[in-house]
Formats: C-alpha cells, sequence, structure tokens
C-alpha cells in the first residue's frame, strides 16, 4: 500500500497501473470488478523498493564510473599547505617553493613521490612504491602488507627511513604467537611422554624447530631497524655447529637457541655445554645461550655448573624480548 493512499488498491493484471479491481474495507474485504472505468487516484501509487542505502563514501572500494579518492579530509598546515592525509597537495597558499612535504621529508615533485631514504612514498595513494624486505608477521597484520605506510595510520605514525614499523606491537604480537604455541604444546607432552618412542622424539624436535624459528624472527626484525646486521645461520665452531652466527662492525657473537634448558644431567646438558664451549673456543665475540622458554633457577644452575669457569663468558637470554634487549645492549639500539 502506498503510504500517500489512505485506503490499500488491488491492482489488475490485465492493467497494471490503471485499474482497480477492488478495496479493502475495514475489517471486510469487498470485491468489485471495475475494468478500465475507475482510474487510480492521482496520490496511489506503485510501491516500489527505495534503493539501499549506501555505507559511506569509498567503504566499498572505487568502481570503473566514479573512483574514490585516497581521503576526503584535508590539513592546512602553518607553511601554507592543504594537504590530504598522506600529503597529497591540495592547495599551497603564497608563491615560495616548498622542497620539504608530509611529515617533513623531501618532495620531488618530477615524479611526485617523497623520499624516505630506503623507499619512496606516493602520496597520492598513501603507499610507498616498492616492496617492504620484512615479509610481515601472521599475528601483526599490518605487516604484512609491504606497501603500506605507517600501518595506515598517517595521524600517529611516520615512517622517515621507509623500513620503520610498530616496534612494540610486532614484539607483542610474536610473544602473543609464543603463548599460544607453549600452550598447545604442554597439552601435547603427556601424551607423547605415555607412548614415548619415536613420538616423544619428533616432539622434543618440534619443540627445537619452533625455538629456532622464534629466534630468527627476532633477529630479523632487528635486522629490518638495523640493515647492518648479518645473520648467519648453521656456522661451524670447531667440531660443533652452532645456530646462528651475527657481526655487525667489530662485534659478532654466536647464538645457540633452545625452545627449553634442560632439566637434568645427561646428552642434552653435554652437547649444549660443548656447544658454548667450542663457540667460545673460536674467540670470535660473546657467547649467547637463548631459551624461548624462561629457565627456572633450578635450570640456570644445571647449566652454570656444567660450564665451569666458562660461564661467566656466556650471557644467558631468554624470551623473545629478552633476545631483543640482548640485541640492543649488544649491538646498539634501533
Amino acid at each position: 500500500m502506498d503510504p500517500a493512499c489512505r485506503e490499500p488498491f488491488l491492482l489488475s493484471r490485465r492493467r497494471p497501473g490503471r485499474s482497480v479491481l477492488g478495496r479493502f474495507l475495514v475489517h471486510l474485504l469487498v470485491a468489485a470488478l471495475v475494468l478500465g472505468l475507475v482510474p487510480i487516484p492521482a496520490q496511489a501509487s506503485i510501491a516500489k523498493p527505495s534503493p539501499p542505502e549506501l555505507p559511506p563514501f569509498g567503504a566499498l572500494g572505487p568502481t570503473a564510473s566514479e573512483p574514490v579518492p585516497l581521503v576526503v579530509i584535508v590539513v592546512a598546515d602553518p607553511s601554507g599547505l592543504t594537504k590530504t592525509a598522506f600529503g597529497e597537495l591540495i592547495a599551497h597558499t603564497g608563491p615560495d617553493p616548498q622542497p620539504y612535504a608530509f611529515a617533513g621529508e623531501p618532495y620531488d615533485p618530477n615524479v611526485g613521490f617523497q623520499y624516505h631514504r630506503a623507499r619512496w612514498m606516493d602520496p597520492r595513494t598513501g603507499r610507498f612504491v616498492s616492496v617492504d624486505p620484512y615479509a610481515g608477521h601472521v599475528f601483526d597484520p599490518p605487516s604484512l602488507h609491504r606497501y603500506l605506510y605507517a600501518a595506515q595510520d598517517p595521524t600517529n605514525r611516520v615512517d622517515p627511513t621507509g623500513l620503520d614499523f610498530q616496534l612494540p606491537a610486532s614484539l607483542t604480537a610474536l610473544s602473543g604467537a609464543v603463548t599460544v604455541a607453549i600452550s598447545n604444546f604442554g597439552a601435547r607432552l603427556a601424551p607423547a611422554f605415555a607412548r614415548g618412542g619415536p613420538v616423544l622424539g619428533r616432539l622434543f624436535q618440534e619443540l627445537g624447530r619452533y625455538g629456532q624459528a622464534v629466534g630468527q624472527e627476532v633477529l630479523l626484525t632487528y635486522q629490518r631497524l638495523r640493515p647492518a646486521l648479518q645473520i648467519f645461520p648453521e656456522t661451524p665452531a670447531g667440531r660443533r655447529v652452532i645456530d646462528f652466527f651475527v657481526r655487525m662492525g667489530q662485534r659478532s657473537a654466536w647464538i645457540e637457541m633452545k625452545y627449553g634448558l634442560p632439566w637434568s644431567e645427561g646428552e642434552a646438558l653435554t652437547r649444549l655445554v660443548d656447544q658454548v664451549r667450542q663457540a667460545l673456543a673460536t674467540g670470535q665475540g660473546q657467547a649467547v645461550l637463548w631459551s624461548l622458554r624462561e629457565p627456572v633457577a633450578r635450570q640456570i644452575g644445571l647449566v652454570t655448573n656444567a660450564l665451569g669457569s666458562s660461564a661467566g663468558r656466556v650471557q644467558i637470554v631468554s624470551g623473545v624480548q629478552g633476545l631483543f634487549q640482548w640485541l640492543v645492549t649488544y649491538f646498539g639500539p634501533v
């Protein structure tokens, strides 16, 4: 029923839009077959569904006929420049040229890009024009977009190097992933111990590989901020192979990575101590023993006693934040 008409109408199928077949009276339907004699009143019309209301402009992305602008809000700064959120120039008050643009970075008017040292940024799209060497982390979704500028948050973040990112968020995301993984591994330990043999052995190998992968992710995170850091995996040291040898300038270090430190004497402890001693024997920098899980006093005491006089030359570090902090302390801040 059309809201403009007080009484509902039943339209004829033979002459739609022109004739009335009948009217509904209050609580009673009186059918009146009047074909073509009673025209529909002018205020009555066929009700048609109104087009759906579109979401905010740009929410569905650009169309072929009407491209969506990057932003619709512009900002004027004291220099007389009016820009979009990512620095695209909209208006310029005054005749003086301005070589520095968004976030104070150099701007090349010939190509329309801003210079961010490692990469160029296109302020018209809010994207870098070349790929980020950092692959990103699955638990930090913005980091997976390798052309994104400042995690799509130009109001609160800047990226003067073209390689910067939200370091605390990335480390927190990695730590969160580790917490989940440790919980999952813990649930699998009891069944593996019950079955023993190859099942338990495979689980311990998986734990070791995971710990090494997380440690490597921390090294790569630091390297992204300090590209001069060189990372050499599986490096021989005497008769042993150490997980990583890292070097930057005149400083270097051996890093042996474990899921967790040994709980008792045995083959695992003997092999670990020999690895550390072989690394120290090279005379190349510091020896670091890193474990993904934070060790308790008993584990630290066991390893320290086994190392003997060499213990004072070994750094025992644990966790995502702990390894990153050691890198900052040893090789310098980011």
